[in-house]
């Protein structure tokens, strides 16, 4: 009976410590994922980037694992709080990316359009102010229609770009028609007004009559002031006009 009993005492003092023992760990692991709770809560309310968050948020994860139990009936309600708060996070991440992803889609179908008008300005031909102003409209336009991917971002910018210099370099090459054409025209008229001034002054000599004289000056004087400034606008025309390679 003596080691029959001394058996029993040795088991229930055992017993007895280790449920002291398991209300102390208990107790611990409560108070572990209490903070845990605390700390999602914060996390998931103060994100400024969501990877760094959902990093955070595994870390969390992994300390609650390492937590140990606080009781089956406890366990099951500090999950719940703790559970809530990633889903606050996870809620929010998510709804992020959707808008992030439909705006990224937005701005692909506005470049895809700016693009479109651009080539269609292009094929026109026309360069005229009220086309010029608006291929300067678009690019105003691309620059508001936002982010839309590194990747497809230059894909569509290169071929908007393309679009663009086709549109200037023709604008530039019509200029440059434009510019070769008034010349020719002035230099035309240089030579006319030439002609007429040296018409005049033979009809000078010719008379004798002062008054005809006097009219004649005054409209070969006429001739030669519209001549220089004949003169002049060639000069600023050369200037605008590129020497041929």
């Amino acid at each position: 009976w003596q080691a029959f009993s001394s058996a029993r005492r040795e088991f229930n003092d055992r017993r007895r410590a280790y449920f002291d023992n398991l209300d102390t760990v208990r107790a611990e692991a409560k108070q572990k994922k209490e903070a845990l709770i605390e700390e999602a809560k914060k996390v998931a309310a103060n994100v400024t980037s969501y990877k760094a968050a959902a990093d955070q948020m595994n870390q969390l994860m992994d300390s609650w694992k390492a937590a140990g139990s606080a009781g089956h009936d406890m366990d099951e309600e500090l999950w719940k709080g703790f559970n809530e708060a990633r889903q606050v996070f996870y809620d929010a991440r998510r709804k992020f990316f959707d808008e992030r992803e439909a705006a990224r889609k937005a701005s692909v179908a506005a470049k895809k359009s700016l693009i479109a008008e651009a080539k269609e300005l292009t094929s026109k031909g026309d360069y005229s102010k009220e086309i010029t102003e608006r291929m300067k409209q678009l690019d105003k336009e691309w620059k508001a229609a936002g982010y839309c991917g590194k990747e497809e971002g230059d894909k569509l910018w290169n071929e908007f770009k393309t679009a663009k210099e086709a549109f200037w370099d023709g604008k530039h090459s019509d200029s440059q028609k434009r510019f070769q054409d008034a010349l020719a025209r002035k230099e035309a008229k240089i030579e006319e007004t030439r002609s007429e001034i040296n018409s005049l002054q033979v009809k000078s000599f010719e008379t004798e009559d002062y008054d005809r004289i006097h009219s004649l000056e005054r409209q070969i004087e006429a001739k030669k002031a519209l001549m220089e400034n004949l003169k002049q606008d060639v000069e600023e025309l050369k200037k605008k006009i590129e020497p041929a390679e």
